[in-house]
């Protein structure tokens, strides 16, 4: 099948030493803002490139969990989930408004664990959606099918409708979890193999995490194929 020009966006601020090469082949970072990695200084080198590029910024809060890179789920009290979210929303947009002056926020994604089971659990999806509200981002990054889809866009959130490029698919669309075998695509081959359905499900935007110790080469044999 014949496919277009991809929407790409990735996973970044996050101390990997590569982010400044990766950024030349996105169209949109998604900024880790202290749960899970992030600081305000890891939030100005990452916006500095952005501006330079014109590559858009979204914020990436994630479950408070720095020892285990918020890829383990946390059971927490609604008082203290949005808290905590709500920290690292005013984190990020402290520096946002520094970087990009009266502009909106663009997006937010969440990471890891809290990406997962905001798909599947309708009333932390809720209390996600009660935490963002002040912020009024624009959109929100997250799987189609998943139960925070449906819930943001009836408080009239835009949904973009996120597949990844780096990582494999569960029979019923949803991702692999990371213990599991395989879960991870290792070679820009197995990334392009898969592409096609990924496209053919209708993703508005692809992402490939930066941390993945293949992505700049994954990237750019995408981008070299006009991708």
């Amino acid at each position: 099948m014949k496919i277009a020009a991809l929407h790409i966006n990735c996973d970044l601020g996050e101390g990997m030493a590569n982010e400044s090469a990766i950024f030349p082949y996105i169209d949109a970072c998604n900024l880790a803002c202290g749960g899970h990695f992030g600081t305000k200084g890891t939030l100005a080198k990452s916006m500095q490139q952005a501006v330079k590029l014109r590559v858009v910024c979204g914020a990436h809060p994630s479950y408070p969990d720095l020892e285990n890179f918020g890829r383990q789920s946390i059971s927490m009290e609604k008082k203290a989930f949005v808290k905590s979210v709500q920290d690292q929303m005013a984190l990020f947009m402290d520096v946002f408004q520094y970087y990009f002056p009266g502009q909106k926020l663009p997006h937010i994604k969440a990471h890891g664990a809290l990406y997962n089971d905001l798909c599947n659990n309708k009333t932390l999806a809720s209390w996600f959606i009660e935490a963002i509200a002040p912020f009024k981002p624009q959109a929100i990054f997250t799987l189609s099918h998943g139960v925070l889809a449906p819930l943001a866009a009836a408080k009239d959130y835009r949904i973009v409708k996120e597949a990844f490029l780096d990582r494999a698919y569960t029979t019923d669309g949803f991702l692999k979890p990371r213990s599991e075998s395989g879960s991870v695509l290792q070679t820009a081959q197995a990334v392009l193999h898969q592409l096609p359905s990924l496209v053919k499900k209708g993703a508005n935007t692809f992402c490939i995490h930066g941390d993945h110790p293949n992505s700049l080469v994954i990237l750019k044999q995408i981008r070299q194929m006009n991708l």
